[in-house]
């Protein structure tokens, strides 16, 4: 199964979950993604922290 703890996007930092996948947009206004990104608004780095269990389509293996 394709899930977070097993991407290479997927990092924890001082018990925060962290998706460093560049079609996680962190930010705030008038953005503009294409129709496969997520936009989170973020301005305290909490705004998304997924479970190692989760997984997306951007998933990719940390054993390439």
């Amino acid at each position: 199964m394709s899930t977070c703890i097993k991407c290479i996007y997927y990092n924890v930092k001082n018990e925060r979950h962290i998706c460093a996948c560049p079609k996680m947009i962190y930010g705030y206004g008038d953005i503009k993604c294409e129709d496969d990104y997520l936009l989170i608004e973020d301005d305290e780095g909490w705004g998304m922290q997924p479970g190692p269990n989760f997984g997306c389509i951007h998933w990719e293996s940390k054993c390439h």
